[in-house]
C-alpha cells in the first residue's frame, strides 16, 4: 500500500483554558495592570512547577522500590557530593563540630579511615570442630612395584587430601527397654518395673530432639512445615502433616509459660526498644480471605527479645502496661520501670504515658525522611545527613563505654552537633515547603524534637530502634516463605517460639541444643522460679557454670 494514501494524524490541538488564561493576561496588559499579570503567570508556573515535582517524586519513588537499592547507606558518588557540601556550608558557617569543620588549609590531607580486613578469601585450613572420617587410598598394583627393579616399594608416608562431605541428618528410633523384675520367693509382692524418661508431649510419640528440630527451623529458619515434610521424606521417614502440625501446636503451647517471664526479665533493663510489624491472619470470613495482625517486638539489647501478637492493628502495649503497672497488694516490691525507644508514633507515646517516663525517639527514623529527600534530589538534605552521620559516629565510639561515661562523652560531642542541627534546621524552614520531602523531613525532626534528644541525658538509652528492627527480619523472612498463620492462636504460638530462638541468636545460643534440653525436663506444674531457670539467659549461665 502506497504510504501517500495515509492520512497525517492529527496534531493534538492546544488546551482551551491556556487560550483563556493567555486572552485574561492581554486584557490585563492592554489595561495597564502589568504588575497583577505578572503576578498572575509566575503563579500559573510555580503551581505547574510544584505539580511537576511532586509527579516526578512519585515516580522516583515508584522506581526506587523497583529497581534500586533498599539500603540507605551512601552510595560513594553520593558520598563525593555530600563531603563537598559539608565542606562549602561549614567554610560558610564556621559550624564548630565533630567532623563536620573542614581541616585549616595549611593541614596535610587526612589519610582515609582504613577498613578492617575481612576473611581473607582461597582454600582454608582443614576445620577442627568437625568430626573426620578417614579413608585410607593405598597404591594400586602398578605403582606398588618398582619400575626398575620390580621389587615391592616400601610405604614411607602420607599425603593428605579433604573436602567437606555431607550425609543426610539421622533420624532413628530411640527405644527404652525398661527392665522389670519380681521376687521368686514372694509372689505377693508384685513387679517392680523401671520408668522410662517423660515424653515431652504426653502421648506423642516423638523425643525432645526431633521436637527441638520441628520448632526451630519453623521459627528460627523459616521453613513452612509442608517443606519440613519434604525433607524428613527424603530422609526415609514418612509423617503424616496433621502429625507434624500436632507437634509444632503441643511444642509451642508447652514453651507459652515461659513469655511472660521473658518479658519481665526484660523489662527489667534500663531501656527497652518497642517496635511493631505486621503478620496476615487467615481469615474465611473475611472479604480478602486474609486480614493483618500485628507482632509487637520488645528487644533490650545483648539481653534477648520478646514477640507479642496482637489481632488487627492494636497497640500491642497491654502485656507491657500490665507488666509494669504497680501492684495493688499491700507490701509488693516495686516494679522496675525502664525507659523506652520508639519510632515517633503519637499513638505509641501516649499509650505509654501512663507509665510518666517519655520515650526516646528513634534517630535512624528522622534520618530516613532526609535521606528520601537526598533520594529526591534535594542535596540540602545532605547537610542533615551529615550531622546524622556524626551523631553515630559518637555513638560508635561509646559501645563500649560504661552508661556514665557515655552519657559524658554524648555531652561533650554530641550535644553541639544537635545544637548544630537545630539552627540549620530553623534556617531551612521557610525555605522548604511543607509538602515537599524536605519539608516533611524538617516537620518530622522539629515536632519530634525534645524526644529525639533525650538520650543526651541518659547513657543507658540507644539512639534508635535499630535492635527491634533487625530482630523484625525473621519475622519478614517468614512471611516470605509461609505467607501467613492460620489463626490469632497459631500467631500466639509461633511469637512463643521466635522469642527464645531470638534470644538464642543474640545470646550466642545453639537454639536446637536449647529446646531440646527445656523440652526435654521441662516439669509438667513447674514453679515460676524453676521457670526463671529454664529462660534463655539464666540456662546460659548456668550451662557455662557447670
Amino acid at each position: 500500500m502506497d504510504q501517500s494514501t495515509h492520512k497525517p494524524l492529527p496534531l493534538p490541538k492546544r488546551a482551551d483554558d491556556l487560550d483563556d488564561v493567555r486572552e485574561h493576561i492581554e486584557r490585563m496588559l492592554a489595561g495597564g495592570d502589568t504588575t497583577g499579570a505578572l503576578d498572575l503567570l509566575f503563579n500559573l508556573i510555580a503551581r505547574l512547577r510544584n505539580h511537576n515535582e511532586a509527579t516526578q517524586l512519585r515516580l522516583l519513588a515508584a522506581l526506587r522500590k523497583l529497581y534500586g537499592r533498599s539500603s540507605e547507606r551512601f552510595a560513594p558518588d553520593e558520598q563525593g557530593v555530600l563531603d563537598g557540601i559539608l565542606d562549602d556550608v561549614a567554610a560558610a558557617a564556621q559550624v564548630e563540630a565533630p567532623d563536620v569543620t573542614p581541616p585549616p588549609a595549611g593541614d596535610p590531607p587526612k589519610d582515609p579511615p582504613t577498613r578492617k580486613k575481612g576473611t581473607p578469601h582461597g582454600r582454608g585450613e582443614m576445620p577442627t570442630n568437625l568430626p573426620k572420617r578417614v579413608t585410607p587410598v593405598p597404591l594400586s598394583q602398578e605403582q606398588s612395584v618398582c619400575p626398575c627393579c620390580l621389587k615391592p616399594v616400601r610405604v614411607f608416608g602420607v599425603e593428605t587430601r579433604w573436602y567437606i562431605e555431607y550425609d543426610p541428618g539421622s533420624v532413628f528410633v530411640q527405644v527404652f527397654e525398661c527392665e522389670k523384675g519380681a521376687c521368686p520367693d514372694c509372689p505377693d509382692a508384685g513387679v517392680a518395673q523401671a520408668e522410662a524418661p517423660a515424653r515431652p508431649i504426653p502421648g506423642a510419640q516423638v523425643g525432645p530432639g526431633m521436637l527441638a528440630r520441628v520448632l526451630v527451623e519453623k521459627a528460627q529458619d523459616q521453613m513452612p512445615l509442608y517443606r519440613q515434610l519434604g525433607r524428613f521424606k527424603r530422609e526415609g521417614f514418612d509423617l503424616a502433616d496433621s502429625t507434624l502440625q500436632g507437634w509444632w501446636d503441643a511444642g509451642a503451647d508447652k514453651l507459652v509459660r515461659l513469655i511472660p517471664l521473658l518479658r519481665e526479665t526484660l523489662l527489667q533493663a534500663p531501656a527497652v526498644e518497642l517496635d511493631a510489624t505486621h503478620m496476615p491472619v487467615l481469615d474465611r470470613n473475611h472479604p480478602k480471605g486474609l486480614r493483618l495482625g500485628s507482632i509487637w517486638t520488645q528487644a533490650v539489647r545483648g539481653l534477648g527479645v520478646v514477640y507479642g501478637y496482637e489481632p488487627g492493628k492494636t497497640l500491642g502495649l497491654k502485656a507491657v502496661l500490665t507488666t509494669l503497672m504497680p501492684s495493688k497488694e499491700p507490701g509488693a516490691p516495686v516494679k522496675a520501670m525502664p525507659r523506652f525507644v520508639i519510632d515517633g508514633e503519637w499513638l505509641i507515646v501516649r499509650e505509654l504515658a501512663v507509665l510518666g517516663r517519655p520515650p526516646q525517639f528513634c534517630l535512624m527514623h528522622a534520618r530516613r525522611y532526609f535521606e528520601k529527600a537526598l533520594q529526591a534530589k534535594d542535596l540540602r538534605a545532605a547537610i542533615a545527613m551529615g550531622y546524622f552521620r556524626t551523631l553515630f559516629d559518637i555513638e560508635r565510639r561509646g559501645k563500649e563505654l560504661s552508661s556514665a561515661d557515655r552519657q559524658a562523652l554524648r555531652a561533650a560531642e554530641s550535644a553541639p552537633v544537635l545544637d548544630a542541627l537545630r539552627e540549620w534546621i530553623v534556617e531551612m524552614w521557610p525555605k522548604a515547603p511543607p509538602r515537599t520531602p524536605l519539608g516533611v523531613a524538617l516537620r518530622y525532626v522539629a515536632n519530634r524534637w525534645m524526644q529525639l534528644c533525650l538520650f543526651v541525658l541518659d547513657g543507658d538509652l540507644p539512639v534508635d530502634t535499630g535492635e527491634a528492627e533487625r530482630q523484625h527480619r525473621r519475622v519478614a523472612l517468614g512471611r516470605k516463605n509461609y505467607l501467613f498463620v492460620g489463626s490469632n492462636a497459631g500467631a500466639v504460638r509461633l511469637c512463643t517460639v521466635l522469642s527464645l530462638c531470638g534470644c538464642c541468636h543474640m545470646l550466642g545460643i545453639d537454639p536446637w541444643q536449647y529446646l531440646r534440653d527445656v523440652l526435654g525436663r521441662m516439669p509438667a506444674n513447674a514453679t515460676d522460679d524453676q521457670l526463671r531457670a529454664l529462660l534463655p539467659m539464666n540456662w546460659k549461665k548456668a550451662s557455662t557454670d557447670s
